[in-house]
């Protein structure tokens, strides 16, 4: 049984091989063994092409091979991109005849030139994916002015259109959260929540009974510096607290889109607060991550559009009162005032509010805390790879007599 899967992160060719996220490759190991051969398709770049590389695990699984995909010439041309997927329109189409079965991982154009290649020639797939792709075009956008406001309502309404049309026909669908399933069982689409490749076990969870002892209020985010994360909210936040004579810091953890990590070092420059925020940079998976997390007091996540971010269970796991927002698949596991304080985006006073009250209440603090760790210790119960084989087998005919074939 030869699995194409559609990767939508890069890879780093270096001189001994191939180099992928920690987390994935991990997954990768779990998963392997459900088949006889795996091709991973993705965008290759080589050692230090990339300013930013995020790629520390080395891919050495016997039955794992890469096919790179290449990439366009130029990002932000879209002509280049045009060029660039009618390539890979031929490529699928040789390649897409070698194998029994595609994993896609969406949003992207990639996997829905993989799906309809596949319906062509009769092959199923199945799709993993943690974000509402048309939602999320706001922040995906990069061309502004007439552009923007002639080309994006065109963008958006495709970028919708694919990502139905991809779920649809799939044998399967694995989601984060219940909005995203809720969403898709809607068009008909056999839908399974399934928890982020996170990286975390139960050895991993740090447990503290209560934080905010200092004179100085330490808060943290990790993510993506991105639009969508809400930033902006979260660093006008700070005056509102440091004006009630609250001594605050802000460090914000993740790898950043350059243009949006000056929109965020110009506010900060604006509202005085270069002091008090902290722009740590991407931090890899592992020990010193969580260092990072226990070595703070309050984490805020003031997201726009979300599925469900692994960084809520990172938080959890180390014992840290949450703030978040209210979008996306977060309700559905995060409640408010038992596992972390809910509150609107794009609010400040709403965010500044929920931390002042946290500053203040020692045992809301304390509840949010041990809900939390009983909350992600539940789920690191789980297994993201062990829900894929009896899904393959109750979804895809196909696999369920392979494996009558297959020797033990």
């Amino acid at each position: 049984m030869k699995l194409g899967l559609i990767y939508r992160s890069s890879l780093e060719k270096k001189e001994d091989g191939y180099y992928i996220k920690d987390v994935f490759g991990k997954y990768l190991e779990k998963i392997a063994p459900l088949f006889s051969q795996i091709d991973l398709c993705a965008s290759v770049y080589p050692e230090r092409a990339l300013k930013k590389s995020f790629s520390h695990y080395h891919l050495q699984i016997s039955n794992v091979g890469v096919l790179d995909l290449g990439q366009p010439r130029n990002e932000f041309s879209i002509l280049s991109k045009l060029m660039y997927y009618t390539r890979l329109v031929k490529l699928f189409y040789t390649q897409v005849r070698k194998w029994d079965i595609l994993y896609i991982f969406l949003p992207g154009y990639t996997g829905v030139i993989a799906s309809v290649i596949s319906r062509m020639l009769g092959k199923p797939y199945f799709v993993y994916t943690g974000i509402d792709w048309k939602d999320s075009s706001t922040y995906a956008w990069r061309w502004p002015g007439m552009k923007k406001k002639v080309l994006f309502p065109i963008y958006r309404f495709f970028n919708g259109y694919f990502e139905k049309m991809v779920i649809k026909h799939s044998a399967f669908t694995l989601v984060h959260g219940n909005a995203l399933q809720k969403k898709y069982e809607k068009l008909g689409a056999k839908v399974v929540q399934t928890i982020p490749l996170i990286g975390l076990s139960n050895r991993d969870v740090s447990i503290r009974k209560n934080l905010i002892e200092g004179n100085r209020l330490k808060c943290l985010f990790v993510g993506g510096l991105l639009p969508r994360k809400g930033l902006t909210y979260l660093i006008q936040a700070l005056p509102i607290l440091k004006n009630k004579g609250y001594n605050v810091t802000l460090n914000l953890v993740g790898a950043a889109d350059e243009k949006y990590e000056k929109v965020l070092r110009e506010l900060v420059k604006t509202l005085k607060l270069n002091n008090d925020v902290i722009f740590t940079g991407y931090v890899p998976n592992g020990p010193r991550l969580f260092e990072i997390y226990r070595d703070s007091d309050i984490f805020v996540l003031p997201t726009l559009s979300e599925g469900f971010p692994r960084v809520l269970y990172e938080a959890m796991s180390q014992s840290l009162p949450i703030v978040t927002t209210n979008v996306g698949g977060i309700p559905g596991l995060m409640k408010d005032k038992i596992n972390a304080l809910l509150v609107p985006p794009k609010d400040p006073e709403a965010i500044a509010k929920a931390i002042e009250r946290l500053i203040k209440d020692k045992h809301l603090r304390q509840r949010l805390i041990a809900n939390g760790i009983r909350t992600v210790s539940e789920i690191l119960k789980k297994d993201a790879a062990e829900q894929l084989e009896p899904l393959l087998i109750k979804h895809v005919p196909s696999y369920k007599e392979w494996l009558k074939r297959k020797p033990n």
